[in-house]
């Protein structure tokens, strides 16, 4: 029979019974707090109907809280000489610090720090208990998501506490949301572990081979404990929406892929209408240079040879000799073959990116994420005609329809499976998903780069045509003023 729930407003001495905090796989935990300093304390009881194995992980999750100093683990305290009165079994209380803004699950909106840094570790129990974590998003303050900063506190602590357990040969086996807990330390929320019940103490070389955590955040690795077919039809049902998650995902990733390259083809719409323009009035110029230059060289000829006979004009003479200079200088204006090279090169990377596999709109998006891994090696990556498919997501249906009708039928079996052959399949197409998603990630930021010189030559073109037109304007003056001239000439000399 269970412990009964201690009443509230129970005594012990100084130390007063405030509330439940909750209950775990052994038992309860109480809030405690001393009438004279205030100090508050979790109390864990055991439960009395623990069978022998049950209390050996009992007293070993207090041996190992004990040895344990951290800042993302939850504390041990010694328990209180007048809180012992409350056991009523041999076994010892836990005590532990009290962490006042509840587990993650219960956790409200803004209860995050906000930390600028990322900790990364090499090896984690299991990080299913992020997914949960945006649980939180359901409410209607949090329409529009949480904040990356506060996602990345919650990793950066519950990482921080894992590596700290790891490097303590201590591997954790039940993280969850209700095994995260978050304190107020300094103005900042720190979240911390709990719950080591089913902690494992590798010492000396011993294994983890036991299946023990909650089903939901089971690890990959437990998948050959043997399972009763209702709990396994359970946790196949849970692996076929997974692998359908997968191609949902990749399927949204790959309509993004689409959208980046139809907005950087309007972007090479937007580049070829400037290029024209600009090739436009560089020919414009280049004619109307032309003909100007070859008028002031014949002015300059002539005049040479009508100085000779005595008239000339020094004014006139500098006029036309600073012209030839300044067509010279219109010359280098009117010159875009460097721009020219470098929009021939934009659009020669375009045309890569629109033969690349993912640009042709024939291909089955799924197609590469369902190949066979044993083919893999024989097929080159960019290439997705000879890639052999392997229907993944359809074996996994199959398999879960299989090991429903077999606990529906009339006369079902009670024996015993594990999840091997599931497993197969989630592996390889988690290994596939990986290897496309990189290739898909490599496209995608090819053409965020292409984008980018795109947008950086807008400015580059503009200022040549501006340039360009401002050099007409002045071959224009110019060749106006040599016409003055010659009228001025025209009427002295008449």
């Amino acid at each position: 029979m269970e412990r009964f729930a201690l009443k509230q407003s129970q005594l012990c001495g100084s130390w007063e019974m405030k509330e439940r905090l909750g209950m775990g796989g052994f038992g309860h935990v109480y809030l405690y707090q001393h009438l004279e300093s205030g100090e508050k304390m979790a109390v864990k009881l055991c439960r009395l109907e623990l069978n022998s194995k049950n209390r050996e992980r009992w007293s070993r999750e207090i041996q190992i809280m004990k040895k344990l100093k951290h800042t993302n683990v939850v504390q041990a305290r010694e328990v209180p000489e007048e809180l012992t009165s409350i056991s009523i079994n041999d076994l010892p209380l836990l005590a532990m610090e009290y962490c006042s803004r509840g587990d993650l699950r219960k956790v409200p909106s803004g209860y995050f720090i906000i930390e600028n840094h990322v900790v990364v570790f090499s090896e984690v129990a299991s990080l299913s208990f992020v997914y949960s974590f945006f649980q939180i998003l359901n409410k209607p303050e949090n329409c529009c998501g949480l904040k990356e900063s506060e996602v990345l506190s919650l990793l950066s602590d519950i990482g921080s506490g894992v590596q700290y357990l790891h490097d303590n040969k201590i591997i954790h086996r039940d993280i969850k949301p209700e095994n995260i807990v978050l304190q107020e330390n300094d103005g900042k929320l720190v979240h911390k572990l709990i719950d080591l019940g089913y902690a494992k103490d590798l010492d000396q070389g011993s294994l983890c081979t036991s299946f023990v955590g909650t089903l939901q955040y089971l690890v990959v690795r437990e998948t050959k404990t043997q399972l009763p077919l209702t709990a396994l039809r359970k946790v196949w049902g849970e692996a076929v929406s997974y692998i359908c998650g997968l191609k949902e995902d990749y399927i949204r990733l790959y309509s993004g892929q689409r959208a980046a390259i139809l907005s950087l083809l309007r972007y090479n719409t937007n580049l070829t209408r400037y290029k024209n323009l600009l090739f436009s009035c560089s020919q414009q110029l280049r004619a109307k240079l032309a003909f100007f230059k070859t008028s002031i060289q014949q002015d300059l000829e002539q005049y040479s040879k009508q100085s000779q006979s005595g008239i000339s004009s020094e004014k006139l003479l500098r006029t036309w000799q600073e012209n030839q200079e300044k067509v010279d200088e219109f010359m280098k204006v009117a010159d875009v073959v460097h721009l020219d090279e470098e929009i021939v090169a934009v659009h020669f990377e375009i045309v890569e990116l629109q033969r690349s596999p993912f640009a042709r709109k024939q291909v089955d998006v799924m197609e590469q994420l369902s190949v066979s891994l044993e083919l893999m090696p024989t097929c080159p990556s960019t290439t997705t005609d000879c890639l052999s498919v392997f229907p993944s997501e359809e074996k996994a249906i199959e398999l879960y329809k299989q090991l429903k009708a077999k606990c529906k039928s009339p006369d079902p079996p009670h024996g015993y499976s594990d999840s091997s052959d599931m497993l197969k399949i989630i592996l390889q197409m988690v290994q596939n998903q990986d290897r496309v998603v990189k290739d898909l990630y490599t496209h995608l930021s090819t053409i965020l780069v292409c984008k980018r010189r795109i947008v950086d030559l807008f400015p580059k073109l503009e200022t040549a045509v501006t340039d360009i037109k401002s050099a007409e304007t002045g071959v224009m003056q110019m060749q106006m003023k040599r016409q003055k001239e010659f009228w001025f000439l025209l009427k002295i000399a008449c």
